[in-house]
């Protein structure tokens, strides 16, 4: 009776072994064992980064060049499918559809292991799990208190919008809060604050947002962005949403800018060093004297 009994337990022990092996939803694990004793073959799954700063169509090629799976697939399912009702940070699904992509500036740039030939679904909550993990509930109702302070009213996709700018636009961290508190000077005083050759009509004046869904070194000649902001362009304030999908680093800086900052205007040399200026005169000197001193970024 003995040998019966620990036989029957060693068989729920191998049981309940060979069940935790199965392979979760959850990533790469251990194979299951199949029928017959003989085990299955494990799905191959690869390692991919992303940079900071990267767009949706540069992590959707990257995607597919490492073979999760095609650009293609996962511009559709981003675009088709709304994933508000599982994640509160995101935007209503409904309210979005003049962007050319839905979760630009939400899928967080990291390092990530996928299943090669994972379900673009699945790639996609990846991202934003980790985004949920990495911006706190107190950090999006910050958002509501950097709108205060510049006399606008600033959601957190407001937020996530100024952060990716500024993302693209510095890359030194600590100007990142500096960077963006002259943005939001553009925004709050669109005719200056009193001193001449401030004014900047409301207009961010960012370059960058000139090639968006592309970068300059792929953007198509002749072509013309919907988020331009530069003057004349129609965009005043914000562009409609994100140009890439920042760092914490860049969202803290566009949620806690500096607010000591009075400037209007800003330049970055090659050697990484930023010049801010309250008028635009003071701006074309800075870049004079980086031009004349072989630094000119």
């Amino acid at each position: 009776m003995k040998r019966l009994i620990s036989a029957v337990l060693l068989c729920l022990a191998l049981m309940l072994t060979l069940s935790a092996c199965i392979t979760s939803e959850d990533g790469p694990s251990v194979p299951a064992i199949s029928g017959g004793g003989q085990q299955s073959e494990a799905p191959a799954t690869v390692r991919v980064t992303f940079p900071e700063g990267y767009n949706v169509m540069q992590i959707a090629q990257l995607l597919e060049q490492n073979g999760v799976c095609t650009a293609a697939d996962f511009y559709n399912t981003m675009n088709t499918t709304d994933f508000s009702g599982e994640y509160s940070f995101l935007p209503p699904f409904s309210e979005l559809s003049d962007r050319v992509y839905y979760l630009e500036g939400y899928l967080y740039p990291d390092t990530y292991d996928f299943y090669i030939g994972e379900s673009p679904a699945s790639v996609i909550r990846r991202f934003l799990n980790n985004f949920d993990v990495k911006v706190t509930d107190e950090m999006i109702a910050a958002a509501s208190s950097t709108g205060d302070y510049y006399n606008t009213s600033l959601t957190f996709d407001d937020v996530l919008i100024m952060a990716s700018i500024v993302e693209r636009e510095i890359y030194v961290v600590d100007e990142m809060p500096k960077c963006a508190a002259v943005f939001y000077n553009r925004i709050k005083y669109p005719n200056g604050n009193g001193v001449n050759g401030t004014a900047t009509a409301g207009y961010l004046g960012s370059d960058i947002t000139i090639y968006y869904p592309y970068i300059k070194s792929t953007c198509p000649e002749g072509f013309v962005s919907e988020y331009d902001t530069t003057n004349g362009s129609g965009n005043v304030g914000l562009p409609k949403g994100p140009i890439c999908c920042p760092s914490i680093n860049a969202i803290k800086g566009a949620l806690y800018p500096d607010h000591s900052v009075n400037s209007f205007f800003f330049y970055i040399d090659a050697n990484a060093k930023v010049y801010y200026a309250l008028t635009f005169s003071e701006h074309q000197a800075n870049y004079r004297y980086c031009v004349e001193n072989g630094i000119a970024g």
